[in-house]
């Protein structure tokens, strides 16, 4: 529409109803017909007539540019983006049609249309937002529909946890029997979660040939209209060290690292599949990371599709049970992490991998499937086909776990588990209405903890003690609790404890190190009179050093935050931890410089949990560094004016991950 018509705001034929109409909806500009873009060989392009519809932020015109001839293109050599622009102002807003053409992209502050991208030196013109016409494809309303199994292990030893080979391929005619049978015409693709199959360690080629075996009974079972498409896992990289790390690749018929990641355009959808098992023997052996090249990619599909995402993964991206194991490394972790939170048309993550059948001191117990929420997204964790439960206890191995997901044209997805109809009492489907909504603060209210027994010793801490009475020391009485008392003999005397890592730093400049962060810490202190001292992540709560935590100063408890540059908060007042054991949970999150803490938050009958201790994923270590500014984990009580003083620490953990959120 131009301004040759106008309506009332709010009016059923509003002009912004109307161009939205105009607009097809599913795409706000684009060219109708013509506009033809064609290189001379000279520097130069034509561009025919025609007709194109654009749109600002609450109006759409109608234009029908007039054939142009001439234009120089700005890289005679290189790559020319092409823009229709006009002013919107006009009279005659016809009249006032050009056209921009720039080497980099910019778009144009006035109302603007890129209508082709330009490759002088090929000679080539790549259309752009040409005409939304609907396809048959784009006029299928029924969901795509994906079957998902992931970690069977084929040729594992039958254990407590894994089911004997008889019985595993019991299993895969079930799944198979199923997608076949899915709906009309059965699934439209299945995806191997990873894992597949499990390794002869004596001989690289008895596991290339178990891959084979595992895909020719697969195949004998699924309906060759069925395509399946693999995920690679931690699995297919075992013994990376020793064998040729890209052993599992020519079974399944690749042959680079590349391509081991790939997307999938189908129907109203676009999957995504990463390879988050990589390891090409720099890592432990079964140990997790990714492939190089990859992030690049990914970044760039996102960039280039308005398709819902669905993304597929083998080891988890977000924490999982922040376990060494279960993770792709800090860095990655927090990378990864944060572009998908970027990008809201990412539905779904799905991973496999963390079949914990027992509980391993872990939590929570990926026994059955689960939804893990990490920022604005909905990570999906498919449990493997042998059973649901917990080993010794409630294992159940005539359950057979595989994944049934339904995708919508409007980006809503419903996840149902294949054992939905046995008595499991575990939750069998998930569903999204599409879109995604923010859950930050839903996330941190959501964090519960119960309390463990875990203090018993002071190894992985660094120690000091000043004044000869100062100590610091594990006491079992009552609960157990880590105790710094402080000598009164003179003012400054103090006791500290300090866990440290010796994992390179990550610049503030990438905006990880600090990007989120969840600090527990369960803390008393007798007499806050002359008392001085912090607890947190980082060195120290003075001076405008890189810290987070709790800063003790003439009897007031502070909330404190600071990356020892240019942020730096010290405002909240907390209640003292003078009562009794108190809880503190501090959330940090860099990115939007902000930080925020609860008081005996979400306890239950004065009960809580902190996995005592710092996860693998984060390689504590003793440090000699005496000034690092990476201390982990740091604590120290001071006297101020020659009075003994106690501080007790019964528990406290580190969380540090892009964002943690909660499971269902």
């Amino acid at each position: 529409m131009s301004d040759k018509v106008l309506f009332n705001d709010g009016d059923q034929l509003s002009e912004q109803n109307l161009a939205q109409r105009a607009a097809k909806s599913n795409q706000t500009d684009y060219v109708e017909r013509g506009m033809s873009v064609t290189p001379n060989g000279d520097g130069t392009i034509d561009i025919g007539s025609g007709h194109a519809v654009v749109r600002d932020a609450d109006r759409a015109w109608d234009v029908f540019p007039d054939p142009r001839a001439g234009l120089p293109l700005q890289d005679s050599s290189g790559t020319n983006h092409v823009f229709l622009t006009f002013d919107a102002g006009a009279s005659d807003v016809d009249e006032s049609l050009n056209y921009h053409i720039d080497a980099d992209g910019s778009e144009p502050s006035t109302p603007s249309l890129l209508i082709a991208i330009v490759d002088a030196g090929a000679g080539a013109v790549a259309e752009q937002n040409s005409d939304p016409s609907i396809s048959a494809e784009q006029l299928n309303t029924k969901p795509l529909k994906v079957g998902y199994w992931t970690d069977s292990h084929w040729g594992n030893s039958s254990n407590n946890s894994f089911v004997s080979q008889t019985a595993l391929e019991a299993k895969i005619d079930e799944f198979a029997a199923d997608m076949n049978s899915w709906g009309d015409g059965g699934a439209d693709l299945v995806i191997l979660g990873g894992d597949i199959t499990t390794e002869d360690n004596s001989s690289q080629s008895n596991s290339q040939q178990r891959i084979t075996d595992f895909r020719d009974y697969l195949e004998g079972q699924l309906n060759d209209s069925i395509p399946y498409h693999m995920v690679w896992g931690n699995h297919e990289f075992a013994n990376a060290g020793t064998w040729d790390y890209q052993w599992s690749y020519g079974p399944w018929g690749i042959s680079e690292d590349s391509d081991t990641y790939y997307s999938i355009d189908k129907h109203h959808g676009k999957i995504i599949v990463l390879n988050t098992g990589f390891n090409d023997g720099s890592e432990a052996n079964l140990d997790s990371s990714v492939p190089s090249g990859q992030f690049d990619w990914f970044k760039n599909e996102l960039e280039s599709t308005n398709k819902p995402v669905y993304v597929f993964t083998h080891t988890p991206i977000p924490p999982g049970t922040h376990s060494g194991y279960d993770n792709i490394g800090l860095y990655d972790q927090a990378k990864y992490g944060h572009l998908i939170d970027q990008h809201d048309n990412i539905e779904l993550v799905t991973f496999g991998h963390s079949h914990h059948l027992s509980n391993f001191g872990r939590s929570p117990s990926f026994d059955h499937s689960l939804v893990q929420r990490w920022g604005q997204t909905p990570y999906f964790y498919q449990h493997f086909p042998h059973g649901v439960g917990i080993t010794g206890t409630d294992f159940d191995g005539s359950v057979t776990p595989y994944g049934k997901l339904h995708i919508y044209q409007d980006g809503h997805w419903w996840m149902q588990q294949s054992y939905a109809g046995d008595d499991t009492d575990y939750r069998t489907d998930w569903q999204s209405n599409g879109g995604i909504e923010p859950t930050v603060e839903e996330t941190w209210e959501s964090l519960s903890w119960g309390y463990q027994d875990a203090i018993t010793s002071l190894d992985g801490y660094q120690t000091t003690e000043v004044g000869s009475n100062s100590a610091v020391t594990i006491q079992q009485t009552g609960r157990p609790h880590y105790q710094l008392d402080v000598d009164n003999s003179a003012s400054g005397n103090k006791a500290a404890m300090m866990m440290q890592r010796s994992a390179a730093p990550l610049t503030n400049a990438e905006g990880v190190d600090w990007a989120d962060m969840v600090l527990n810490v369960v803390c008393e202190i007798d007499n806050m009179t002359d008392f001085a001292g912090h607890i947190g992540r980082g060195f120290t709560a003075a001076g405008g050093q890189t810290f987070v935590g709790l800063y003790f100063n003439s009897g007031n408890t502070n909330l404190w935050a600071s990356d020892g540059t240019d942020f730096q908060t010290g405002a909240a007042t907390l209640p003292n931890p003078t009562g009794g054991p108190t809880h503190y949970q501090i959330r940090m999150t860099r990115s939007l410089d902000r930080i925020s803490a609860s008081v005996d938050h979400n306890t239950e009958n004065g009960a809580w949990m902190c996995d005592e201790h710092v996860p693998p994923l984060d390689n504590s270590t003793t440090s000699a560094d005496a000034q690092s500014h990476l201390y982990l984990f740091n604590a120290e009580a001071r006297t101020k004016s020659a009075t003994a003083q106690t501080l007790r620490i019964y528990d406290w953990n580190i969380e540090i991950a892009p964002r943690l959120n909660m499971t269902v």
